[in-house]
């Protein structure tokens, strides 16, 4: 089986309004109605912790959604009721709209969803597993798709330009701060600790070789080249710009130590020994604004998008006759 056992299950159980699956370990009644939206009962078995990064692979917008109605709740059964009874909502919606997925867009979900095992059979008896028959499967992607779909309608259109952008740049600066990087060149021979002695000891004799001749003026990046054991992923040892906290201690603490231009002892970490070179430094600083704009602008829109659906739904609950018959999942 290429797909990892229980990963379907989450893949159509674990979502906004999915249909009554296997319930959850430990509920002795799958089918006890803990909530009711305008009349459509919930059952307990839907009412499970939900993978909103699995929500996020099927699609982004869903993933969306989940944490806009979702916001900082978070008792796992609270937070799948709260999605379970959100999603009903939109699906409501949606199909007093006459919004619903169209057969070739659950057919094309379908097959990447069964493509994921090797035959049919072992498809089907996944599925079977799962409490689901290939009706129940079928309806719950399309319930899916409408949410998705049904939701990207509400945030169409919503977009954040650069001056808002640039705006933000200008209030917060303090959320653009780069800490203090420096960039590196580094000969290294690894070595694990239990290696033998002898193992050992060559290893620092070729560091010693090497820095004896670095300090006598020869080119850095050649003799990385030279002597790193395995040969450096990047011409020269250059490690690129390192800010605090992205390296092992043990490298932090020397290439932060030792001043531009300048040579490191030889130092051992756990993954092997080490002489490096520093060979610029830049203090901390508030990035540039070409920087971050495009990531900027793109996190701006998700907030935008996350706001309008959260709205949305407040709206629609606020219309609507929601019941929690469960006590212990009151809020």
């Amino acid at each position: 089986m290429l797909l990892h056992r229980g990963v379907l299950a989450t893949i159509v159980l674990g979502m906004l309004a999915g249909c009554a699956g296997p319930a959850p370990e430990g509920d002795p009644d799958p089918n006890r109605v803990v909530a009711e939206v305008n009349g459509v009962s919930i059952p307990a078995s839907r009412v499970r912790a939900i993978d909103e990064a699995d929500l996020e692979r099927f699609d982004p917008v869903l993933q969306e959604a989940a944490a806009a109605v979702a916001g900082d709740e978070q008792d796992a059964a609270r937070r799948a009721l709260k999605l379970a009874i959100s999603g009903e909502l939109l699906i409501q919606a949606a199909q007093k709209k006459g919004a619903t997925a169209g057969e070739t867009e659950i057919d094309e979900r379908q097959e990447v969803l069964r493509s994921q095992f090797q035959t049919d059979e072992e498809f089907a008896a996944h599925l079977a597993e799962t409490g689901l028959t290939p009706e129940t499967f079928r309806r719950q992607i399309g319930r899916r798709l409408t949410i998705a779909d049904y939701a990207r309608s509400i945030t169409d259109g919503i977009a954040v330009d650069e001056a808002e952008a640039r705006k933000v740049y200008d209030a917060e600066p303090e959320r653009f701060m780069e800490d203090e990087q420096v960039r590196v060149s580094r000969v290294f021979v690894g070595i694990r600790p239990h290696d033998p002695e002898e193992r050992r000891t060559r290893a620092r004799s070729r560091l010693e070789d090497a820095r004896r001749r670095a300090l006598a003026g020869e080119d850095f990046g050649a003799l990385a080249d030279e002597y790193s054991f395995p040969r450096p992923p990047t011409p020269g040892g250059d490690m690129g710009f390192v800010a605090r906290g992205h390296a092992g201690p043990e490298l932090e603490r020397v290439i932060f130590s030792t001043p531009v231009g300048e040579i490191s002892e030889i130092f051992e970490s756990p993954k092997g020994l080490h002489m490096i070179r520093v060979t610029e430094r830049r203090e901390a600083a508030v990035a540039p604004f070409e920087k971050v704009r495009a990531g900027l602008m793109m996190v701006l829109a998700r907030d935008m998008r996350g706001d309008a659906l959260r709205e949305h739904v407040d709206e629609l609950r606020a219309a609507a006759t929601v019941e929690i018959l469960d006590p212990q999942l009151q809020p």
